[in-house]
């Protein structure tokens, strides 16, 4: 399909396809009720990848943080104390969440 499209003249086509209550109109009206079910469906799809996209980011923002906190030495390990509780334990050079 070449050019612009018509839409007065595709509007003006469902209209009189629609009013002639026959087979044709009841497959038309039906497909533009799933066109609209589809487009809607695209437009969540892009909202949700782009949410997706977003968490990613922060988990990726988290992994960095968590990384830096697991690389300190074993005098702060220590010293990381709540509550009588030790918070963190150190294995293997990283600290973990007790």
């Amino acid at each position: 399909m070449e050019g612009k499209i018509n839409i007065d003249d595709a509007l003006g086509k469902v209209h009189r396809i629609l009013l002639a209550n026959n087979a044709l109109s009841i497959t038309l009206y039906i497909n533009i009720q799933m066109f609209a079910i589809a487009l809607d469906n695209v437009q969540e799809l892009r909202r949700c990848q782009d949410g997706i996209k977003n968490m990613q980011e922060q988990i990726n923002e988290l992994k960095q943080r968590i990384d830096c906190i697991t690389d300190v030495s074993p005098t702060v390990t220590k010293s990381i104390k709540g509550a009588g509780k030790l918070l963190f334990q150190k294995n293997e050079g990283r600290l973990y969440l007790c």
